[in-house]
């Protein structure tokens, strides 16, 4: 057996042995089956030693130097499969040379990235001229400047994800890192309701104390009127009389007291509602008449009551409530009219009670119809119109 198939035989059991011929039988043939065979080097005697040991010394330190390559190639192959984000790189004809894990994750199940190394972009994305994204690729290997791009992209199999990508020169040929942007973009929708909402929030505060003092101005109203009524009767000795009038006293001095306790509840929750029951709609009537008795007879308002009221579902007190701001707003914003005219009815429509509760004021713009049925809404009050249904 001569050196230069002992080599071979060595080179298959240990590819990285550093090996060199020394021989007394050289010719040009051998000394090229060695060099090809993996000899580091190939002497013929008589030797000069020092050549020989120059020649081991490089030897050895092209085989630290490409070892030292080796482990960088796969620290850098081990960094880049254990980041989160996918890199691609392309050589200048947009061929793929190497991919990441996180990249290669984005094939079809099933596949390997040696199925694609190689490959034209175009055969890994076919409609990617279609989205521009080659020309603005193409611009990046011409001009060397960064292209960057957030996009949504649709996949059935993975499910929609928004990615942004970035590509970039990397020496003559291209660099792509694309991170997955679904959780950012979530969170950043996520903000933009909670910011739309809390300025919901804000607007509803800053009506919520015009409503505080719009619902409780009524049972105050009445309290004054009934109380300089109770003056007047014990100043005529009217005791029987006095004692009546401070029964309306009394109870809207409970209703102030039940609005206070709903406005600090309505405070923590938002909106009241108390549970429904069955009640006649009339007495719901008699009941927001006798909380605005005052200030219909003060204000020499002409009310109409229709007849056979239904029976009503409802939250008897809030529905109440209604009425009671329905009357107190026509009374008060009732324009230049002298005679105001209140009618509270009803009528069938398709089937279904409609009540109202219209007057013969300056009215509502149309415009303005619509909103008034928004919580705490308030019409621009430069109009002389106050309209508010906060508890509709």
């Amino acid at each position: 057996m001569d050196g230069t198939t002992l080599l071979k035989k060595f080179k298959i059991g240990y590819p990285a042995m550093v090996c060199i011929i020394i021989t007394g039988y050289a010719s040009v043939q051998n000394a090229i089956n060695a060099l090809e065979a993996g000899a580091s080097g190939y002497f013929v005697k008589p030797l000069v030693i020092e050549e020989v040991i120059h020649r081991v010394e490089e030897a050895l330190e092209t085989q630290r130097l490409q070892q030292k390559l080796k482990e960088s190639e796969e620290r850098l192959s081990s960094f880049m499969d254990s980041a989160t984000d996918g890199f691609a790189l392309y050589d200048s004809e947009l061929n793929l040379v190497e991919i990441n894990k996180a990249a290669s994750a984005m094939f079809p199940q099933g596949t390997t990235k040696e199925e694609f190394i190689g490959k034209n972009i175009f055969e890994i994305a076919p409609g990617l001229k279609e989205t521009g994204k080659y020309d603005q690729y193409l611009q990046v290997l011409k001009t060397g400047k960064p292209f960057f791009v957030d996009e949504l992209v649709l996949n059935p199999e993975f499910g929609d994800r928004d990615l942004s990508v970035n590509a970039f020169k990397v020496g003559d040929g291209l660099g792509i890192i694309t991170t997955d942007i679904t959780a950012r973009k979530r969170t950043e929708e996520e903000r933009e309701r909670l910011l739309k909402e809390l300025e919901a929030k804000n607007r509803e505060l800053g009506r919520f104390t015009y409503t505080v003092s719009h619902d409780l101005r009524s049972p105050l109203v009445t309290i004054q009127g009934f109380t300089d009524m109770v003056q007047t009767d014990l100043a005529q000795n009217e005791v029987e009389k006095a004692k009546d009038n401070l029964k309306f006293i009394d109870k809207a001095a409970t209703k102030m007291e039940k609005l206070l306790s709903d406005t600090l509840q309505l405070s923590r929750i938002g909106r009241i509602a108390n549970p429904p029951e069955e009640v006649p709609f009339g007495e719901i009537v008699a009941e927001a008449l006798e909380q605005t008795a005052e200030q219909i007879k003060s204000s020499g308002v002409e009310i109409s009551v229709a007849e056979d009221f239904p029976t009503v579902h409802v939250d008897r007190m809030r529905i109440a409530e209604v009425l009671v701001n329905l009357i107190t707003n026509s009374i008060n914003y009732r324009g230049d009219q002298p005679h105001l005219k209140i009618e509270i009815g009803h009528r069938e429509v398709d089937e279904e009670s409609v009540f109202f509760v219209q007057d013969n004021g300056i009215g509502i713009d149309p415009s303005q119809q619509e909103k008034v049925f928004d919580l705490f809404y308030q019409v621009d009050t430069n109009s002389k119109v106050c309209f508010t249904l906060p508890v509709v």
